[in-house]
């Protein structure tokens, strides 16, 4: 683990943080309201927003880790294995809730969330491999 990792991996944490609040809070609150089960959810006044931030804390860390790991440290790399990656991982969430949970009042609403996953790890994960990315040599061609 080294500063470029750590640095990459809040700067993701921060991406992704800003782009679910942006896309779920603001774009998509109306469809999250009309088409999910918030028998669950707090209120907003009543979210913990300290185990937010750790958890994007700990997401920005695994993309950063894995890129890292792949050497993956260009933006568009990040990009494409960013969503490759969100579509791994918000499927398997998705469907099992869909399976067992009555989270998602009908299939539409886990396929838009899906997509939503997908988007959001495709620009974190760009964004991560471009902090990963910052100051090697192949960056000046």
């Amino acid at each position: 683990m080294n500063t470029k990792t750590l640095l990459a991996a809040l700067v993701g944490a921060i991406t992704f943080f800003l782009f679910g609040w942006l896309v779920y809070g603001i774009l998509l609150k109306s469809f999250m309201e009309e088409n999910f089960n918030h028998c669950l959810n707090r209120k907003p006044e009543e979210m913990i927003m300290w185990a937010m931030v750790v958890s994007n804390l700990f997401f920005g860390y695994l993309f950063s880790l894995i890129f890292s790991w792949a050497k993956i440290n260009d933006f568009m790399s990040g990009l494409t294995k960013g969503a490759f990656l969100g579509l791994i991982f918000s499927a398997f969430i998705d469907f099992q809730f869909y399976a067992m949970t009555t989270w998602f009042n009908n299939i539409t609403s886990m396929i838009i969330d899906i997509v939503v996953w997908v988007l959001m790890c495709a620009i974190g994960g760009g964004v991560i491999a471009y902090m990963l990315g910052r100051g090697n040599s192949s960056e000046s061609a």
